[in-house]
């Protein structure tokens, strides 16, 4: 779960297979274990928490779904970090752009 914390760091959504990962690892592992997800991200400075959740929301097209019910169900146990989460989710979501475009 570290590794997948360390390469969404920074990461953008794009079109050349990034939304693979996205979408097949990274939101599949994070839902299957969001305490842990969550630990993990409370050891990490803020800065990298809020860009982490910023290429977990990032997309296309705005989320019809909103924030994962797993993910709203740590926010009595972890504030800080679903305070980050949110403000990440209204920034990204839906924000992302074609490279080529």
């Amino acid at each position: 779960y570290t590794r997948l914390i360390d390469l969404s760091i920074g990461g953008l959504w794009a079109a050349d297979g990034i939304e693979i990962f996205q979408y097949e690892v990274l939101w599949k592992k994070a839902e299957q274990k969001p305490d842990l997800l969550f630990y993990l991200l409370s050891t990490y400075p803020d800065e990298k928490v809020y860009s982490f959740w910023y290429f977990y929301f990032n997309s296309l097209l705005p989320s019809k779904e909103g924030i994962p019910v797993c993910f709203t169900a740590l926010k009595g146990k972890y504030p800080k970090i679903y305070q980050i989460l949110e403000k990440a989710f209204k920034d990204s979501d839906g924000q992302a752009t074609l490279p080529y475009g």
